[in-house]
């Protein structure tokens, strides 16, 4: 072991040194030194490419030389061709890819980015940006390589030595694994002009010069200028595209598509699948129209003209994106992405043989360096990410036709057909590809979907478990597999049995680790059913870890604000409003309506937004802003009774009391559950609970009463006493002076006395102003003390319907629902406030 140790040493410090090579020429004397630098530069300027990379190792004079000359700073070996990425992005893009390959591994294009990944890893790692204990290295390996290194994971020998040596070994087994998917990439297309480019740089960096040459030298001899860059401009779209950046990538796909000289095959061909109608309406008229002004539709232009339209709305509709806080935060990132527009990389190529070609003094024959059927479903798929679906129709279309068994194109039109609620094709679809592919993960994973939601779990977790075979880390397999189990623990906890639903749960997510939405469940069970908010915050934060895209920031706001970190919550709340106001500015069609408008449980999700930061702000002392969002939340919904407590005491801090009572009125009026949603739970648990009708009756009783109105009642009680105390001083004022000051703002009208004016007339007898006093403050004592009765009365009541039901329960054998009722007893007689964001 310590033989082979050594060895992969030896060969990773020697990979690692670029210079070695010149230390002994460096040393030697050189005639040519006696050239001045101007005629130097005139000879190398003149020399093609590969010849440079030659002189540059004669010694250290000519590589200071060449080194600093523009011609060499164009050529591929002085730079990467493809974008770079953010170093905290890299596990995330091989672990996809990974999966990628899985699903095509004859993509050379998959191929050459993984490589690119590999790469940028190692010089990563190399350059400290990143700890080797800390890397993943079981996510940089296909499934069949994993294995648990001990000497990486968990270092025996922490010494600087060994971490130095395990570092060195890490990088030496990163270029090695790129190298190969380089070659990968070259052995399935020749043509891959960025394979050969990242292959040449990276080996170039490394010092690895007589494969940097070869790499070089096959570029100048296999490609011509117009195969160069329709394979350039493609991967570079291929790049964005496994980047996410859907705009770009369709962009770089057209300016392939437009140097691309030989007819497509699916211009000849009608389309292949069903668009929707409006869509296939218009793209009739636009045909008509076409074929009216004398367009050859079986020519590229057709489909060429088509994208041009497409991706120039687009790029119109896109603009806003620059200013949005993910492009700002890569613009700070110190590595900077290369300009793909001043790549000068084709122009310096083999200038002689390019210069005959341009002058047309010799012609190769076009061969194509690009699958265009892989084209067209990239395309395919960026307007799907894109939300225009009727676009992803047509190009899904146009793949077919130019290859009909290329597995991701029907996986691709499978995922759009189900997202249009057509299972049936969707599931012809899926299967095909598995067909075409049996380890296409990503379709065997959707395919169980598709066959969870038609019902069939057995046959949805069939599809679940080969994926996970594939890969058992997988998160939307492993997603998929848990909610075929999850519904029964669901319905535990809605049976009262929140700890046993609990513990059920947490035993799934051993198993299924990076199942995002139990974690979600786990939250909203500590938070609802145990109000255990601590536990709360954590499982949902360890959800947003797991799946990023899922916020979650109003239900971890709910939590701080239970748990006072107030600050914490405002911050999540900020970004929740920040999130939805981006759906409708950029219409995100899973968030908004064909009209702009918001979806109605977004716009629920809204309101309760509203409330919690009016709460907020109230508590900040902030009354004008808190008033604002209390008047947003009920224009969004104007039946949500909590928006109306924090309004109510708001203008009871105030000193609003006529407003703050009408707001405690119409909370009150507001019922918490429907009674046709009541009567169908008591269907539901006289059925659970053998037809026992008084068990039922009490369920019954118990959801009519809402906790809410208990501390509705109480607010109510608290901001009349106010209105005693202020009324109090103002006597004692009266007392005092003899002279009437109040402020009749304070009265409300439904009291018995009112007065007519800002100031009472002078000269009042003091015992008929006394009395004033003395029957207003009746009055409002009587009514404080009718909700403090009110309040207790609910109180009472709930604690004794909960704890009669569970003794019920215990009767006639519901063990585990008769604890979790008597819980909610006990819950019930220790809450000091009943007002818990929902």
């Amino acid at each position: 072991m310590e033989k082979n140790e050594k060895k992969i040493m030896k060969n990773s410090v020697e990979s690692l040194s670029i210079e070695e090579d010149f230390e002994e020429k460096e040393e030697e004397e050189c005639f040519i030194h006696n050239l001045s630098v101007e005629l130097l530069d005139l000879i190398f300027y003149r020399l093609e490419p590969i010849d440079l990379v030659e002189c540059r190792d004669v010694c250290s004079y000519w590589r200071e030389i060449i080194s600093s000359s523009p011609i060499w700073k164009n050529l591929p070996f002085t730079q990467s061709s493809l974008r770079v990425v953010l170093i905290a992005e890299l596990e995330k893009l091989i672990y996809y890819n990974k999966n990628a390959l899985l699903c095509d591994n004859s993509d050379d294009s998959s191929h050459t980015f993984q490589g690119f990944l590999f790469a940028t890893v190692s010089n990563a790692l190399e350059e400290n940006e990143l700890n080797p204990l800390e890397w993943m290295e079981n996510a940089l390996l296909t499934q069949s390589q994993i294995t648990k290194k001990k000497s990486i994971e968990n270092p025996i020998d922490s010494s600087e030595k060994s971490k130095e040596r395990q570092r060195n070994v890490l990088i030496f087994k990163l270029r090695e694994a790129s190298i190969k998917h380089f070659e990968k990439g070259e052995e399935l297309n020749e043509k891959n002009v960025m394979c050969w480019m990242n292959h040449g740089y990276f080996c170039f960096k490394w010092g690895r010069m007589s494969e940097a040459k070869y790499c070089f030298r096959m570029i100048s001899s296999k490609f011509t200028r117009e195969e160069a860059e329709v394979s350039y401009y493609y991967n570079v779209g291929y790049t964005h595209y496994r980047l996410n950046d859907d705009s770009n990538a369709i962009q770089n796909f057209k300016k392939s598509l437009e140097l691309y000289p030989l007819k497509f095959s699916s211009n000849s061909y009608p389309p292949t699948i069903e668009f929707p109608t409006e869509y296939a309406n218009q793209r009739r008229k636009e045909i008509e129209r076409l074929i009216e002004s004398g367009v050859d539709l079986s020519s590229n232009v057709y489909t060429l003209s088509l994208l041009q339209k497409i991706t120039k709305e687009d790029s119109e509709s896109s603009k806003p994106h620059s200013n949005s806080s993910d492009c700002s935060s890569k613009k700070e990132n110190k590595k900077k992405a290369i300009d793909l527009n001043e790549c000068g990389f084709l122009d310096d190529l083999g200038r002689g043989k390019r210069e005959k070609q341009r002058k047309g003094l010799e012609s190769d024959s076009f061969e194509s360096p690009i699958s265009l059927a892989r084209c067209f479903n990239h395309i395919a798929t960026s307007f799907q990410f894109l939300d225009k679906n009727d676009e992803a129709f047509e190009f899904y279309s146009k793949a077919l036709a130019e290859n009909y068994d290329l597995p991701n194109v029907h996986y691709g039109l499978a995922w759009l057909y189900n997202s249009n609620r057509n299972s049936e094709k969707a599931r012809y679809h899926f299967e095909k590809a598995i067909e075409l592919n049996p380890l296409h993960i990503h379709a065997l994973t959707k395919l169980g979907w598709v066959y969870q939601e038609a019902g069939d779990e057995k046959l949805a977790r069939q599809f679940f478990q080969k994926s996970l075979e594939l890969d058992e880390q997988y998160a939307p397999a492993q997603n998929g597999m848990a909610d075929t189990f999850v519904y029964d623990i669901a319905l535990l906890a809605d049976n009262m049995r929140a700890k046993e639903s609990i513990e059920q749960l947490m035993k799934l997510l051993e198993k299924y680790p990076k199942y995002s939405n139990g974690y979600i469940l786990l939250g909203t069970l500590y938070y609802t059913e145990l109000e255990q908010f601590g536990d709360s915050l954590k499982a949902f934060q360890k959800a947003v870890e797991l799946a990023p895209n899922k916020k979650l920031c109003y239900e971890i706001a709910k939590c701080h604000y239970m748990l006072g970190n107030h600050s914490e919550a405002m911050k999540e709340l900020q970004e929740e409003l920040r999130l939805i106001e981006e759906c409708i500015n950029f219409h995100v069609i899973c968030h908004v309506n064909t009209n702009g408008s918001l979806k109605a449980s977004h716009v629920r999700q809204l309101t309760k937004v509203h409330t919690l930061m009016g709460d907020l702000y109230q508590i900040q002392g902030d009354y004008e802003e808190a008033r604002k969002h209390y008047t947003k939340a009920i224009e969004c919904n104007p039946t949500y009774k909590t928006v109306y407590l924090g309004l109510a005491t708001l203008h009871t801090k105030m000193k609003n009391y006529k407003a703050a009572t009408q707001c405690f009125e119409d909370a009150i009026q507001i019922t918490e559950y429907n009674h046709s949603d009541i009567v169908q739970w008591s269907a539901n648990r006289r059925l659970g609970w053998g037809g026992n009708n008084y068990a039922v009756s009490l369920f019954e009783k118990i959801m009519r009463i809402s906790p809410l109105h208990i501390q509705i009642h109480r607010e109510w009680a608290n901001m009349i006493q106010e209105e005693i105390n202020e009324l109090t001083k103002e006597m004692e004022g009266f007392q005092s002076s003899r002279v009437e000051i109040l402020n009749p703002s304070f009265y409300r009208s439904h009291l018995s006395v009112s007065f007519s004016s800002p100031v009472l007339h002078h000269g009042l007898r003091e015992d008929r102003g006394e009395d004033r006093y003395n029957s207003i403050i009746s009055s409002l004592i009587k009514e404080r003390d009718d909700h403090q009765t009110k309040a207790e009365k609910l109180r009472i009541d709930l604690i004794y319907w909960c704890g009669e039901l569970s003794e019920i329960l215990f009767k006639i054998g519901k063990t585990e629902e008769a604890e979790g009722w008597k819980e909610r007893t006990n819950r019930v007689s220790r809450t000091v406030n009943f007002y818990v964001p929902r």
